[in-house]
């Protein structure tokens, strides 16, 4: 028997676990019908197969002839499929409604239906009493819907519907099309999207919708077919925000809304239109008694015979919208607006912030335009007389709010490419029958691409018919000289292969040699890594790993010696740059760099007689060095862009040294040397953001002093180390880098200057005969070239 004390304790954990279940319920949504798929196909639809009533909780009526999966008492929720395809008429029955999944408390989704022919009323992909739709498809391809199509239906509760498809591409539908639907409950319509590609639609067509929720983020996309409204998101009473609606073809009969509140914010919906016909007004957001801003409208294409806003509002304030046009689209009739307001109380804005970008000269004449702070003008690449734009009523450049506002030529842009303006060359912003707003003239700096500024004067003109803007002046842009950073870090890597080559390299191919006598072949290698910072007016940052190997041979010489080698050669490195302008932004970049080649190598050494120890030795090599380079802080005419490149050319390079070894002892030795050391690497032309930049060819011409000590220790097991530590004095004569655009020159980094070299490391030999030995040694570096670096030298002898 239970102790008093277990029989509570049992009584707890059974409560609790009751508990949990139950809350747990409506988390796990258990649903006893299984996923299934239904065709309803001419041998259905002859005796009304798979047809049944609507379930008891469901429209408070009965309804017969309904589609849907499952069963009245248990309808299918999720994973479901229902296909329609039968013929009209001849004695087939017709469905009143098709389902793909629905419920009363739970969610539905990840249902598809998929309509090729056949009449019905009603279409949803899900459809939940009070619980989320998402994730349903509608397809319609062909086929009769005399009422309305719904991806996913929410009718009351909190439920939310978002991530439903309506696909629609032949077929006729008499209602409207919602990709989502939220009908009276306080749940979102969000992320839901309808694609039209044909079809007639006689009704609306919504993105998302919901009664009292938000609608955002949802997308109507129509490439063709004819319908009457579309609204990329509606509510009611919540906000319509982040909703796009896409237009490349099609006929509208009605209005084109981004997004559409009634008592809420409409706010950073897009509407792109690059085709079609459009009947009605094309608004980028609307709110009926909340606020419009930050809506954006693109024109390309397409025919309009209304008007075109960034943002309404019935009594708010309307503003921060964008209207931009390109392209040929007929605008005739058309009058063009930033923001309206219908308040006639005076104390809303709707001129603030609104903008109108026109990107290149539009042929087709607009009616009116007002209700703009700020105008910008993409300007072609070749200069022309055309005006980009022409009103063939009034331009008002005042707020209707507050005359004294005037709205300014903020930006202007010469589009890349073509050619440049000359200075005096007049271009036509904006051209009309009357201007209002009169300006004093005043200056604008245009750019063309990244590369070139150009000083406009903006000023009325004709009697106030016409507004110009005239080149007063050009110069490069000073930030363009970061985009040679990438080739002086190139130039300053391969330089490092040089280092390499001529130093340790050359010492690894001499030691192998000289172990294994005239008149036979050793291995040699060698190999640096580091990290390097060099001042080049702003400056670069490079690290990298570079190495070399081949082979030496000691040539049978009586007297004196010469070693012969050849070597390839390979680098792999990255680099960061910095530069600052006064007045003008800081540019930093970044890339990588490497370099593939090889080369010979020599050194006569005398070891007889008066100038024994003196010494001269050569190299010569050549490859291929590639660079690339990024930066994301040059502005071009929109804004912010992205300027890269990716640059290849051949180098060349040599070196000449002479030298004296001095044997201080017989372990103990001094070696002074001098060394002329030059690279050249070939120019590149590339395209950067759109504009032409032509890389010169550099050339690096080195000037090297130094000594270095070192000392043979012998071990008792017969181990040999060689200690050594030098420094040395470099000056660069050159390293410039420089480039062009559009034929005027490029503020170009340079690596001119001297640099300090310190140096310590030490080598090993298991045995003074042995065929293999190693170096390692760091460098330590002052001046232009900042920086440390650490080397590995291999050799072996057979």
């Amino acid at each position: 028997m239970m102790k008093k004390h277990d029989k509570c304790l049992f009584k707890t954990v059974v409560c609790c676990l009751s508990v949990g279940l139950i809350s747990l319920s409506p988390i796990l949504e258990l649903e006893s019908a299984k996923a299934e798929t239904i065709t309803y196909d001419d041998t259905a639809a002859a005796t009304g197969k798979g047809l049944q009533n609507n379930p008891t909780w469901l429209w408070g009526r009965t309804i017969t002839d309904v589609l849907y999966p499952g069963t009245t008492e248990n309808p299918g929720a999720s994973g479901n499929t229902v296909n329609v395809d039968f013929t009209t008429g001849g004695g087939n029955i017709n469905p009143d409604t098709v389902f793909g999944g629905l419920s009363e408390n739970n969610s539905v989704y990840n249902n598809t239906v998929n309509i090729k022919a056949g009449t019905m009323d009603f279409v949803y992909g899900g459809w939940s009493n009070s619980g989320n739709a998402y994730g349903n498809t509608v397809n319609i391809s062909g086929g009769t819907i005399t009422s309305t199509v719904f991806g996913g239906w929410v009718e009351s509760g909190s439920g939310n519907a978002y991530g439903n498809t309506v696909n629609i591409s032949g077929g006729t539908i008499n209602g409207w099309v919602l990709g989502g639907n939220v009908e009276s409950g306080s749940g979102d319509a969000y992320n839901n999207t309808v694609n039209i590609s044909g079809g007639t639609i006689a009704g609306e067509v919504y993105g998302g919708w919901s009664g009292s929720g938000n609608a955002y983020a949802n997308t109507v996309n129509i490439k063709a077919g004819t319908m009457d409204f579309v609204y990329g998101g509606w509510s009611g009473s919540g906000d319509a925000y982040n909703n796009t609606v896409n237009i490349s073809g099609g006929t509208i009969a009605g209005e084109v809304y981004g997004g559409w509140s009634g008592s809420g914010n409409a706010y950073a919906n897009t509407v792109h239109i690059s085709g079609g016909t459009i009947e009605g007004y094309v608004i980028g957001g609307q709110s009926v008694s909340g606020d419009a801003y930050n809506n954006t409208v693109h024109i390309s294409g397409g025919t309009f015979n209304r008007d075109v806003g960034g943002g309404w509002s019935g009594t708010g304030n309307a503003i921060n919208n964008q209207v931009f046009l390109s392209g040929a689209p007929i605008l005739t009739d058309v009058s063009l607006s930033g923001g309206k307001s219908q308040s006639s109380t005076g104390d809303v804005d709707q001129f603030t912030g609104n903008t109108l970008w026109v990107l290149n000269p539009i042929a087709s004449s607009v009616y009116q335009i007002d209700s703009f702070q700020k105008y910008r003008f993409l300007l072609p690449n070749t200069w022309s007389d055309k005006p980009m734009l022409t009103a063939t009523d009034i331009i008002d450049l005042t707020d209707e709010h507050d005359s004294s506002r005037i709205a300014t030529v903020d930006r202007l842009g010469i589009a890349s490419g073509g050619t440049m303006p000359n200075i005096g060359d007049k271009y036509t912003l904006l051209e009309a029958t009357e201007i209002r707003g009169e300006f004093e003239p005043y200056s604008v700096v245009a750019t063309k691409g990244i590369s070139l500024l150009y000083d406009m004067n903006v000023a009325g003109d004709n009697d106030w018919s016409s507004i110009t803007a005239t080149v007063a002046g050009v110069s490069v842009n000073p930030q363009t000289k970061a985009l040679a950073e990438g080739i002086v870090s190139g130039v300053a890597f391969i330089n490092q292969g040089a280092d390499l080559a001529a130093g340790q390299g050359m010492g690894s191919a001499l030691s192998s040699a000289n172990a294994v006598g005239a008149g036979n072949l050793s291995s040699f290698g060698a190999m640096s890594a580091g990290s390097s910072e060099y001042e080049t007016g702003s400056h670069v940052d490079v690290d990298g790993f570079s190495l070399m190997t081949g082979l030496a041979w000691n040539a049978p010489l009586g007297q004196n010696s010469l070693v012969l080698g050849g070597f390839f050669e390979a680098g792999w490195g990255n680099y960061d740059s910095y530069n600052s302008f006064s007045g003008r932004a800081s540019i930093n970049g970044s890339g990588d760099t490497e370099y593939y080649g090889g080369g010979l190598l020599a050194r006569y050494s005398l070891t007889e007689g008066l100038f024994n120890g003196l010494y001269t030795e050569a190299s010569i090599r050549a490859g291929y060095v590639s660079t690339d380079f990024t930066s994301n802080d040059f502005e071009d005419f929109y804004g912010p862009v992205t300027a890269e490149y990716d640059s290849s050319s051949a180098y060349y390079g040599a070196h000449l040294g002479l030298g004296y070894v001095w044997q201080l002892s017989e372990k103990a030795s001094l070696d002074f040397s001098t060394k002329y050391i030059w690279t050249h690497q070939e120019g590149d032309s590339v395209t950067v953001a759109g504009d032409p930049i032509k890389f010169d060819a550099v050339n690096s011409h080195r000037w090297r002093n130094g000594a270095r000590f070192s000392y043979d220790f012998d071990t008792k097991s017969g181990m040999r180390f060689t200690p050594f530590i030098g420094a040395a004095y470099e000056h660069e004569f050159d390293g410039k880098a420089s480039a062009s655009t559009y034929g005027l020159s490029i503020d170009a980094p340079t690596l001119k200057g001297g640099t300090g070299v310190g140096e310590i490391g030490i080598g090993y030999k298991p045995a003074p005969k042995s065929p293999f030995g190693l170096n390692v040694g760091m460098q330590a570096y002052t001046g232009v070239r900042e920086g440390v670096s650490g080397n590995f030298q291999l050799k072996y002898e057979f």
